[in-house]
């Protein structure tokens, strides 16, 4: 995801299901990078599901998760 052409996050899943209404569901893991305006890393999340619900707009990270900052 970018904001005015700067990196803001970055995730990464071995697996994404796509639904119809435009749901996705991460069965496998998540790992997801959080950027600072300067490019550097401000924190990671990693978990071993994740979701994202269209209508909402939310992503939601379940089982083990940690973040890093």
């Amino acid at each position: 995801f970018s904001d005015s052409a700067l990196l803001k996050v970055s995730m990464k899943a071995p697996l994404q299901e796509e639904f119809l209404n435009g749901n996705r569901i991460f069965p496998n893991g998540i790992y997801v990078v959080f950027f600072e305006k300067n490019r550097d890393t401000s924190a990671t999340l990693v978990a071993d599901k994740g979701k994202y619900e269209k209508k909402t707009g939310v992503y939601t990270a379940t089982g083990n998760v940690i973040i890093t900052n």
